[in-house]
């Protein structure tokens, strides 16, 4: 019973420090998760920015080289129409020099120059356009490497918030599982402590009880003791030779110690056989043999 009940005790307390463990656990868990949560959401962010950014970056460095090609070709355009300019010039010198009519060359000479500033004026005008995607170009670039640079940080914090919200789960199970042992050693001292206690309280319960059970012992020992003088004290003293043989000693008829004749029992002296011969009167018949003997008690 006592060992139940110790069993029961350490069963409970184990219960009760597992579910403590088991909300403990949980809780640590639960802030773990949260942590490693947000951790993530901020990872998951900067990666879906950076993305966005390399996306910029990309369609600004298919316009820059777009750009870069219609410059290309304007230039080379601009640069064919100024070697025309140059040619026509030559040839103007040259109709001057013979002083030969140089009508058609001048008409020439200034078609060349017109063609000429249209074309460098399209260069001039695609160049500012590469210089302005240039400039978006590079600013892409940059923040796509800044995103890049915070893609890489928010991921060696994410790795790192995981690694500590583990730890932070097994320092929680290493100190349930501590405190569920120390439960269970407490309890069980307990109940061992209990135990005995309980056990000592009994063995000397049992102590107590059976000094009373030897008092009562020895005082019914003396109370028969008692009885047994009282009654050898009433009992009669022997009786003469001459006395009638029914008056024996007390208790020599296997009865309960006591004198059973009538004398004794209704406290009348007894009488031996002598007085009764004594107070007996004998009377003989006038002339007859018989006799007639009456006893008179």
């Amino acid at each position: 019973m006592v060992a139940t009940a110790a069993s029961e005790a350490v069963t409970k307390a184990s219960q009760s420090a597992r579910a403590t463990a088991v909300k403990s656990i949980d809780a640590a868990r639960d802030e773990a998760k949260s942590i490693v949560l947000s951790a993530r959401q901020k990872y998951v962010s900067s990666l879906v920015d950076a993305h966005a950014k390399i996306a910029l970056m990309k369609t600004a460095e298919r316009r820059f080289k777009t750009l870069m090609r219609i410059f290309a070709k304007a230039r080379a355009y601009a640069g064919a129409s100024i070697l025309g300019v140059k040619k026509c010039r030559r040839a103007l010198a040259e109709a001057k020099s013979k002083r030969t009519s140089y009508d058609d060359y001048t008409r020439v000479y200034n078609t060349a120059v017109a063609t000429a500033k249209t074309r460098v004026g399209k260069m001039k005008v695609v160049e500012k356009r590469v210089f302005l995607m240039a400039k978006a170009l590079a600013k892409a670039r940059s923040e796509a490497f800044a995103c890049k640079l915070k893609v890489r940080k928010m991921g060696y914090s994410c790795a790192k918030t995981c690694a500590v919200a583990s730890e932070k789960i097994r320092d929680a199970i290493s100190a349930a599982t501590t405190s569920i042992s120390q439960a269970i050693d407490l309890a069980t001292a307990t109940a061992s402590v209990k135990a005995e206690s309980i056990l000592e309280a009994a063995s000397q319960s049992k102590a107590k009880s059976e000094a009373d059970l030897q008092s009562a012992k020895l005082a019914v020992a003396e109370a028969k003791a008692q009885v047994e003088a009282v009654s050898g004290g009433q009992a009669p003293a022997a009786t003469s030779s001459d006395e009638d043989d029914s008056l024996t000693r007390m208790g020599d008829d296997g009865n309960s110690g006591y004198p059973t004749d009538l004398a004794s029992l209704s406290g009348a002296p007894a009488i031996s056989n002598a007085q009764v011969a004594a107070q007996s009167s004998v009377t003989s018949g006038a002339g007859t043999d018989a006799t007639d003997t009456k006893a008179y008690y």
